[in-house]
């Protein structure tokens, strides 16, 4: 009973301080039925039994011994409201009454001779401490649930073992187990071996070092195959840890599903392939340069990176793969493929970036052309000789040639072409010798205003009645205008210009009307920029307002 009473003195000490310090503990003689000294007699309201209302809180202990000498020790959860199971929920009677159905004391330990307690959740079962006095055999147990009808009771020896023994309790299917102190040799029918080869169906066996230091213990080998069994062995380090189980000499392979690879040998340096359920294969060694390439569907196969000319080079060594350019690399895979390799060829001898040079390029003083000079696919080419300068069309007609010779003829410009005649419509030449063209003209059938381009040289050619209006008069125009029909017609001058009829001066911006018969025709032209002369007439012309 000391001994109980030591052990329920430590185990407060153990209790978190805190508790003591907020918490009130408070003592009982019996669990449950509601009596003097009933663990649930106490009121929930009143802790005391005293009318101080002071309700039992939340962390409050409870410490109390049955007549049988178990010690039970309780927290107080002052939210709970589980219904009571003893030992391990008490229930206040009056919790409903008093503390609105809240309130209940869980167990936290019990230190006794002996109990049962049945488990509020999880496993069904339930677990037993059992502590005799200081000649009887102590031990634990386990009382089976209810889908079993046997009990187990492991019980300790009160022997002292040797060096080098250990418990062993046989295994009953039902009852107590009495625990015996036991070295290597006493295991009976679990054989010893310190060899990496077990005999196949030998039960359970124990492999040992040569000093008998355990390495495998309790190794089923009626569950596996001999082929298994000789892969089994431990070797122990420095450390005397158990460090690798190795193949000793297998007849047959441990298979994938066993977590083996199925094989019995494997292709030095090759690598390893999966097959689902079968054995680990392995491709070739590989040699430089190759590497595994698949398909998505078959086994991968080794193989180079190909090279491609003018595009790539691979250079394959020791674990290395080198991927460089050519040194004659294909223009057409460089940008969108549009520039030839003749047409990148010019940027050779390049020093610097292209657009700075042509930046900071200045135009030539006397630039000297040594070829022809080509204006346009379909324009015209320009040579040049000695003296003279030569055009050629180079559309799709008579491609003809003009030559200007600028050299030759002492104070002329000889303009020759590969033609006889050469046509100089639309142009107001000056010359001193002959030159014969078409005159231009310009026809209209009612009122017209007259251009300063129809005013030089210009046959005007009236077919209806209307007013034909004059440009401002500049000296060295001049036009004529002929009738076709029987219409009226008049020239109405600039109203700063004057009309000179028969060498008498008009009105300035006064007109002349024709006398309306087809053939009839007038000429004019401006000696100055105010007066228009007639040089000619056919019919009547009379000046006007």
């Amino acid at each position: 009973m000391k001994k109980l009473f030591l052990i329920l003195v430590c185990l407060l000490l153990f209790l978190p301080m805190d508790s003591f310090a907020k918490s009130a503990i408070i003592g009982f003689t019996g669990l449950t039925g509601g009596g003097t000294g009933a663990l649930d007699a106490i009121e929930c309201e009143d802790i005391l039994g005293d009318d101080t209302d002071r309700a039992i809180a939340t962390g409050d202990m409870a410490i109390g011994v049955n007549s049988s000498g178990e010690f039970y020790v309780y927290r107080y959860n002052a939210a709970g409201t589980a219904s009571e199971n003893s030992p391990l929920i008490i229930v206040p009677d009056d919790r409903a009454a008093d503390c609105s159905g809240n309130g209940q004391w869980e167990l936290v330990d019990v230190i006794g001779k002996g109990f049962t307690a049945s488990k509020v959740s999880g496993v069904a079962g339930t677990s037993l401490l059992y502590e005799a006095n200081s000649t009887d055999i102590n031990g634990v147990g386990w009382k089976g649930p209810a889908s079993r009808d046997s009990d187990l009771y492991l019980a300790f020896s009160n022997a002292d073992p040797a060096i080098n023994q250990f418990l062993l309790f046989p295994a009953p299917t039902t009852g107590t187990s009495t625990g015996v102190w036991t070295t290597y040799g006493q295991f009976g029918a679990l054989p010893i071996v310190t060899t990496s080869t077990i005999t196949a169906g030998s039960g359970p066996t124990v492999i040992t070092d040569a000093t008998g230091k355990l390495l495998v213990a309790a190794l089923d080998t009626d569950m596996a195959t001999q082929a298994e069994l000789n892969a089994v062995a431990a070797l122990v380090d420095t450390d005397d840890e158990i460090i690798a189980i190795i193949n000793a000499s297998p007849s047959t392979q441990l298979s994938v599903a066993a977590g083996g690879t199925g094989a019995a040998s494997l292709t030095d340096g090759g690598i390893l392939l999966g097959s689902g359920t079968g054995a680990i294969t392995a491709l070739g060694a590989a040699t430089n340069g190759q590497i595994p390439i698949g398909d998505g569907t078959t086994d991968p196969v080794l193989n180079e990176i190909d090279g491609t000319a003018n595009e790539i080079t691979v250079t394959n060594g020791a674990g290395t793969i080198t991927l460089s350019l050519p040194t004659g690399i294909a223009a057409t895979k460089i940008g969108d493929g549009s520039v030839t390799t003749v047409e990148f060829q010019y940027l050779n001898d390049v020093t610097s970036a292209i657009q700075a040079q042509f930046t900071a390029k200045a135009p030539l003083d006397s630039p000297i052309f040594t070829d022809d000079i080509s204006i346009g696919a379909a324009g015209v080419k320009l040579a040049g000789s000695d003296g003279d300068i030569t055009l050629t069309g180079l559309g799709d007609g008579d491609d003809q040639t003009l030559t200007i010779n600028l050299d030759d003829t002492v104070g002329s410009v000889v303009v020759t072409s590969s033609e006889a005649a050469i046509s100089f419509s639309a142009l107001n030449l000056v010359t001193t010798g002959t030159l014969s063209g078409a005159m231009p003209i310009a026809t209209d059938a009612d009122a017209h205003t007259i251009t300063a381009a129809e005013a030089y040289g210009y046959l005007l050619v009236s077919t209806g009645a209307g007013a034909w209006d004059m440009p401002a008069a500049v000296p060295g125009m001049s036009f004529c205008l002929l009738c076709t029909t029987a219409a009226a017609v008049t020239l109405n001058p600039d109203n700063a210009d004057v009309l000179v009829y028969d060498g008498v001066a008009d009105t300035a911006g006064h007109q002349i009307a024709g006398g309306a018969v087809a053939g009839d025709f007038i000429c004019f032209i401006a000696i100055d920029a105010t007066y228009w002369h007639s040089m000619g007439r056919r019919g009547t012309w009379t000046p006007g307002s």
